[in-house]
């Protein structure tokens, strides 16, 4: 299966609305939005999948995705964008 490309429009060939059809059968759905976050949501994908109930979980990979290369300093950016939640003592 290949996933059309994030700068694909609406109307493309191949565009389905692939995470709002998987939603009702997973118990999580995502669409990939950054190769940076690949390693993240992978992760918790595996988390929400073992823990619980097993159950699948789904991820949605454009093709330009596919083919980023994704280095250290690149998820090092993602991952310092991402907020952090402190906690109050």
């Amino acid at each position: 299966c290949v996933c059309a490309p994030t700068t694909a429009p609406a109307d493309a060939f191949q565009f389905a609305p692939a995470v709002a059809l998987t939603t009702p059968c997973t118990k999580w759905s995502y669409a990939i939005k950054s190769a940076a976050e690949l390693p993240f949501a992978i992760d918790y994908a595996f988390y929400v999948a073992k823990n619980g109930r097993p159950g699948p979980v789904f991820l949605d990979l454009p093709k330009d995705l596919q083919n980023e290369i994704v280095t250290d300093e690149l998820i090092q950016s993602y991952a310092s964008s991402i907020p952090s939640i402190e906690h109050e003592e």
